[in-house]
């Protein structure tokens, strides 16, 4: 089955992308087209026991009462028989305007119009009415194009059947057509034009494809399955469109050193490739009537075929040419840009001043030393321009150009090296640097020099006395503070504690869990100056409370305790109410799978979702304010609906017994000595505490798990002849003893290397996505991603679908996470991607952006899995890209899937980089104004 991801957007349409990505996220849930399934009884509880339908496999929707999700049907498929079984009572069935009764197990035939079907099913009995619902369709059909722009005719009339149209020749002024497309859907997506300007269906209403001049060829792609990527029907339009030369205006007209490149959609108006030169010659043509140009203020007749000088400012120029005849004006508008010049820097910092003098010739430059108290350099630029992206600066906050006025660049302690890149033309031609040195924090006049026992300061750009400290765990209940000082006297706060302090004499100051800002004051001739260190303390998951009346959980809540049930709930709980409290009480410190968003105190009572039958749900505790190294994990065992069936899987990990399997994408092997396995039973779970001397319960399990976090640079690796049991998150559980003899650890590379089909593919649609976050789209719908970190991969789980992406470097070995646990490549490193949970036997295709670049694709196998190697784009730029997998999920929905890494050596990273790493892109997008703000963007006329 070939998967196709189209863009659903012209790329010469100029929508923002924030309206695409929003408009995506709220597109219709639809499934994808898969071969029709045998009949297949659904369990179910309540009084019907049963389900089926002849052609279609029932699926419950997860989190909903009665509700069941049927698979496809084709076109040609215009019923299905639904059988039910119940002990006693009456069935009814409707389906829009039809309606039966049913006999316990006997099937009716219902009809099935195209499009969406809601069959409702009601069992009544004792004047009880339950009602169940299942959703099916039917493939759809594009039956009809109605064009509306009048004197044009589409030839023939149309008719589903036929794929090749003409319009009528239209005129010049006619840049577009309007039409109405009818499909029976009515859905967003299942129909897609190559010159229109978004999803096409009927209620829209009237619509719009653009036109360039000459000869358009618009094709049209339906998708009559519900999931709307398989087997497209193409649908194709002629039409001519007269060109913007003819007899009765211009037959012709060109610059001497520039080409003209029509304007989409406008009439008369044209883009020039940039001028080098102070001058263009502009020649124009034509039969009769008279010419003239005018440009930057001066103006001249034009005889036709005799090219005329026209003198070309710096920067950006509107040339006119305009043709008379018969009293009638026509006006051609050309923009054509001259390079231009970084002419001036004026610094606006009192008592700074630039050395030497700004001349666009000299590129390098130093400005006097400044005090510690001056943070940053407010300055005004001047580039004959004035235009957004000839001008970036490495430590400014947009780009640079005179009509922003008065603008800033930051400057950290010590010595600071400023680069300006100035793009005169088409690429940057000039780099100008400053070189300035800020005074210390530390000084004789001040403190001389500040440090704690069991952390590391690092100071905060841009501000002062200001510092960020390494997190501490949370069994460390104290940090020795030291301030040294030549005069004066010192006090430090915390919380509600402080103390006096002797100059390089460590004090002894308490940290709370979570956040704490210590305070040192220096006094010193009258003068007070605070110093401000914030540090963290590793956080507790210290309560976890029901608020569902009449179901308890067992044990009770005990933050050593891991493993925990609740009674069982019957069919109509579909949703459990809780309240949490976690030390830091912020986003991120708790995950669950079953949860829509981050768990934390303040959020108040929030909900978990329930499936049928049994549930396990897993709990994730970062105690770290990074959040994403040694999770603790906690499962919540639950029946719903189905009393007296065991959880299993990870909610009872005493009866699993283990299987040892090798998987291509994760086996090890060392370079001197093999790597040992054994496979035991694995045994209850036991736990002990320590008490920390803050009294609290340090939760230091001793169980058989251990937990190694790599790649980080402030954790411990895997030693020789370490013992490391694997993280425990099968549904058939192992425990395994491997032993390592080895200092260099290769990776066994899939045997599947990705091939690449030559074949134009339109590129995924995904959303920009800073350093370290995901997006997953299932359907047009936004899916919340877990990401996990295990042996310096990324493991990545949503909707189904699990996708785990590491780097391996030309010797097969696997590359170490960064220090904030990301992705980074070298451009000579490959990509390792697996994935499960996939559509059997589809074609999965890896994309890399930002210029969208397919790297290969890889089939599935029968159970839904892929593995891979890939290769990386040649002439791959450093910096932030984005790693994108599309195929479809195992139900056959669109699936997109992306992640943001990063190429070329780790540069400073924020904390915001750190927060968002699992947030979904709908979010992303609502705080865009939180994320970086430097976009390499480029001028639209000036760069052709």
């Amino acid at each position: 089955m070939q998967f196709r991801l189209a863009t659903h957007l012209s790329p010469s349409r100029k929508i923002p992308r924030i309206v695409v990505a929003l408009v995506a996220l709220l597109s219709s849930l639809v499934f994808l087209a898969v071969p029709s399934a045998q009949a297949t009884s659904n369990a179910t509880v309540g009084p019907i026991t049963t389900l089926s339908l002849s052609n279609s496999t029932l699926t419950e929707q997860n989190g909903q009462v009665y509700y069941f999700d049927a698979t496809f049907v084709s076109g040609s498929v215009t019923s299905t028989d639904l059988t039910a079984t119940f002990a006693s009572g009456t069935v009814t069935w409707a389906n829009g305007a039809n309606s039966g009764a049913l006999t316990t197990g006997v099937s009716g035939t219902i009809p099935l119009a195209r499009g969406n079907n809601s069959i409702t099913v009601t069992h009544s009995e004792s004047s009880t009415n339950t009602v169940y619902r299942i959703f099916i369709a039917r493939a759809g059909q594009f039956t009809n194009l109605q064009i509306l722009s009048p004197g044009i005719t589409l030839t023939p009339a149309w008719d589903p059947a036929v794929r090749n149209y003409t319009l009528t020749n239209v005129p010049y002024s006619t840049t577009s057509i309007d039409y109405v497309a009818t499909e029976s859907y009515d859905e967003a997506g299942h129909l897609e034009c190559d010159r229109c300007d978004w999803w096409q269906y009927n209620s829209r209403g009237t619509q719009r494809m653009t036109l360039t001049n000459g000869l358009n060829r618009i094709t049209w792609h339906h998708y009559a399955n519900p999931g709307y990527y398989a087997g497209p029907e193409d649908y194709i339009i002629e039409i001519t469109r007269e060109g913007p030369f003819d007899n009765t205006h211009l037959t012709g007209l060109t610059l001497s050193n520039s080409t003209l490149t029509e304007q989409t959609g406008q009439l008369y108006k044209f883009d020039g490739s940039i001028v080098a030169s102070a001058t263009t010659r502009i020649t124009s043509t034509f039969t009769q009537g008279t010419a003239q140009w005018s440009a930057n203020g001066s103006s001249g007749s034009l005889a036709s075929g005799t090219s005329a000088s026209v003198s070309l400012l710096q920067g950006n120029n509107t040339v006119l040419v305009t043709h008379t005849l018969a009293g009638v004006n026509t006006v051609y508008t050309i923009y054509v840009a001259r390079p231009g010049v970084f002419s001036n820097f004026q610094v606006q910092t009192a008592g700074v001043t630039l050395t030497p003098a700004w001349d666009p010739a000299v590129t390098s430059y130093t400005l006097t030393n400044v005090p510690y108290s001056v943070t940053s350099i407010d300055y005004i630029v001047t580039e004959s321009f004035d235009t957004a992206g000839y001008l970036e600066c490495d430590h400014c906050d947009w780009w640079q150009y005179n009509s922003r006025g008065t603008q800033q660049m930051t400057l950290s302690t010590g010595a600071n090296r400023i680069t300006w890149h100035h793009y005169g033309g088409g690429g940057y031609n000039t780099d100008y640097t400053m070189d300035i040195v800020r005074g210390d924090v530390f000084d004789n006049t001040h403190l001389t020099n500040l440090t704690l026992s069991n952390s590391t300061l690092t100071e905060q750009s841009g501000q002062l006395y200001k510092f960020s400290a390494t997190g501490l765990a949370g069994n460390i209940p104290t940090t020795g503070i030291t301030a040294s000082f030549s005069a004066g006297t010192a006090t430090w706060t915390s919380g509600g504690a402080s103390g006096a302090m002797t100059s390089g004499v460590a004090a002894s100051v308490p940290v709370a869990r979570g956040n704490n800002t210590i305070s040192i004051t220096y006094v010193r001739s009258g003068v007070t100056t605070m110093y401000t260190v914030y540090i963290s303390r590793d956080g507790r998951f210290t309560e976890f409370r029901l608020i569902n009346d009449n179901l308890t959980l067992t044990p009770a809540w005990n933050p050593a305790i891991h493993y925990y049930q609740i009674s069982d709930v019957s069919l109509a709980t579909n949703i459990l109410n809780y309240v949490v409290t976690e030390s830091y009480d912020e986003p991120g410190h708790l995950e669950c799978d079953h949860c829509d968003w981050w768990q934390y105190n303040s959020r108040g009572t929030q909900q978990m979702t329930l499936t049928t039958g049994a549930n396990c749900i897993r709990w994730s505790h970062y105690a770290g304010p990074g959040y994403y190294t040694n999770p603790e994990y906690y499962y919540i065992a639950i029946n719903r609906g189905a009393p007296g069936t065991a959880p299993t899987g990870l909610c009872d990990p005493s009866s699993a017994t283990t299987t040892t399997t090798s998987s291509p994408s994760s086996s090890t092997s060392s370079t001197t000595t093999p790597i040992s396995v054994t496979t035991s039973t694995l045994a209850p779970r036991t736990s002990s505490t320590i008490a920390n001397s803050d009294g609290n319960q340090g939760g230091i399990s001793n169980s058989t798990e251990t937990t190694v976090a790599q790649g980080q640079a402030d954790v411990a690796k895997i030693s020789t002849n370490s013992t490391v049991a694997p993280r425990v998150d099968q549904t058939t559980q192992s425990s395994s003893t491997t032993v390592v003899s080895a200092t260099t650890t290769t990776t066994v590379v899939p045997d599947v290397v990705a091939t690449k089909s030559g074949v134009e593919k339109p590129a995924p649609v995904v959303a920009s996505l800073q350093n370290g976050e995901t997006a997953l789209a299932i359907g047009g719908k936004k899916i919340v991603v877990t990401v996990n970190r295990s042996m310096n991969q990324l493991i990545l789980s949503g909707g189904g679908i699990t996708m785990t992406v590491s780097a391996l470097t030309v010797n097969n070995e696997r590359v170490p996470l960064d220090d904030v646990g990301n992705l980074r490549f070298r451009s000579t490193d490959k990509i390792v991607v697996t994935a499960e949970g996939v559509a059997p036997g589809e074609d999965i295709s890896m994309w890399f952006f930002s210029t969208p670049t397919e790297i290969g694709t890889v089939k599935a196998d029968a159970s839904g899995k892929m593995s891979g190697t890939f290769e990386l784009p040649e002439g791959i730029e450093n910096g932030n890209h984005r790693l994108v997998l599309q195929g479809s999920n195992f139900d056959g929905s669109k699936a997109v899937f992306g992640l943001a890494v990063t190429v070329g050596m780790a540069k400073e990273t924020s904390t915001l980089s750190r927060v968002l790493i699992a947030i979904p892109i709908a979010l992303a997008i609502g705080l865009g104004i939180l994320l970086p703000t430097r976009a390499r963007r480029r001028r639209r006329n000036a760069l052709a």
